[in-house]
């Protein structure tokens, strides 16, 4: 009875080592060195809005709290007529395809809205998974200016 427990083993250790140093040999991916790492430098610099190219507008903060209750996007609605604000629901903005927190900024936006890129300070405003900006948290209180550059169309 060993015996034939042996040669059993023996036979499915071998099937094993044989499928393991056939998939090595037949292994059709090759591997380039490429010897030192790549380098790759952008380089950023600051312009003037003056300078550009793109068709620009600003509100100054006075205006802001003068024109708006709850948003920056109502200053954004009113004030920009290339730009286009879903109207709010009962509990804000919201955010998704049911959402009426969309920005269209001359017919580019959707739903979700990740066709128009929102600058909080600089940095992109978006919700991590799924890509779009969240409306309800643009209040009035600490808004500087507020800035579109619409593109040079």
């Amino acid at each position: 009875m060993s015996q034939r427990f042996f040669l059993i083993i023996l036979w499915t250790m071998g099937l094993l080592f044989s499928e393991l140093f056939a998939e090595a040999r037949n292994d059709s991916l090759k591997i380039y060195n490429l010897g030192d790492s790549i380098v790759v430098v952008g380089n950023h610099y600051e312009t003037s809005l003056k300078n550009m190219a793109y068709n620009y507008q600003i509100i100054p903060a006075d205006q802001v709290k003068r024109l708006a209750i709850h948003s920056a996007l109502e200053v954004i609605d009113m004030e920009f007529p290339s730009a286009f604000v879903m109207e709010k629901k009962v509990l804000g903005y919201g955010v998704g395809t049911e959402g009426a927190g969309q920005l269209y900024l001359r017919g580019l936006g959707g739903q979700p809205n990740t066709g128009v890129l929102v600058l909080l300070n600089g940095h992109p405003d978006f919700m991590g998974i799924f890509g779009h900006p969240l409306p309800d948290v643009y209040g009035i209180d600490d808004i500087q200016q507020v800035e579109i550059l619409s593109g040079p169309a």
